[in-house]
Formats: C-alpha cells, sequence, structure tokens
C-alpha cells in the first residue's frame, strides 16, 4: 500500500507541479510553503520511509526485534505528523469540485483527501481484524493434551 501512495504522490507532484502557486487558494505564504513542502518533500519520504519500514517488519531474515519496533514506532510518528500537516491544509482548502477551480488545484486537494481516507480506512480496517481475530481466537489450545489424558496406544 505504501508503495502505491508513494507512486500517486510523486505522480501527483509530477503531473500537476505549481498546483500550490494558484491564486484560486485563499492560503498566506506560510501555508503555500507549508503546501509545496508537504506536497514535495514529506508526502513521498514519509511514504517511502513506510515502504522501507514495513519491508524491514515484514522479513524473516532480520533478526533485531529492537530496532523492528524502533522503526514501527518512527513509522507511526511520521504518519500522524503527515495526516496532521494534510488536515491542516485541507482546512483551508477550496472545494475541489468547484467547476471554477483549475485542475491542478482539484488534483491536489483530492490528492490530499486520498491520504486522509487511507489513513482512516486503514485505521479502521485494523481495528476491525483485531476485534473479529480476538473474537474467534482459539481459547485452548488442541495439540498438548495432558498425559493423563491421553488414549492408550
Amino acid at each position: 500500500m505504501q508503495l502505491g501512495m508513494l507512486v500517486g504522490s510523486l505522480y501527483n507532484v509530477i503531473a500537476f507541479p505549481n498546483a500550490h502557486e494558484s491564486k484560486y487558494i485563499d492560503l498566506n505564504e506560510h501555508d503555500r510553503h507549508v503546501c509545496q513542502n508537504l506536497r514535495e518533500l514529506i508526502i513521498p519520504i514519509t511514504h517511502f520511509m513506510l515502504m522501507l519500514s514495513n519491508a524491514l517488519n515484514g522479513s524473516p531474515r532480520v533478526e533485531a526485534t529492537g530496532l523492528k519496533y524502533f522503526f514501527t514506532i518512527v513509522g507511526m510518528v511520521m504518519e500522524l505528523n503527515l495526516i496532521k500537516m494534510v488536515s491542516r491544509v485541507i482546512e483551508n482548502a477550496p472545494d475541489p469540485f468547484d467547476p471554477f477551480a483549475q485542475h491542478n488545484v482539484t488534483a491536489m486537494f483530492i490528492w490530499f483527501a486520498v491520504e486522509l481516507m487511507v489513513f482512516f480506512s486503514t485505521l479502521v480496517s485494523n481495528i476491525i481484524f483485531l476485534a473479529i481475530r480476538n473474537c474467534v481466537r482459539h481459547k485452548i489450545e488442541v495439540n498438548v493434551v495432558p498425559e493423563r489424558r491421553q488414549l492408550p496406544d
């Protein structure tokens, strides 16, 4: 998923390079700079780092659990920072479906909305998965039978 988000964010920056400079967006200079850094640096770097973290955590060759835990926590902090910044920029956003909006502005804010939807859908799917797994997990180990209850040979 992180690889797909990385490719999508890079495509958004390459296809619509000057979307943050549009006069249609009512942002001050600081917010325009934040928007530019968010699109060009923070989103791609965050998704790249999360992709590396997922690859490291999923690799059975890496035995360092402390390193895996460290990258997991760093990834969560980076993702939360990304969502905080995207939310701040979207707060000042115009309606992306306004017929008078420029296409590059629409594409930029729709991508920000996609970032938020992916974050919240991942969060909800993880909650549902953990809830279902806890409901159906076997509480008794079937493979371990006490010696006094084993059948004679």
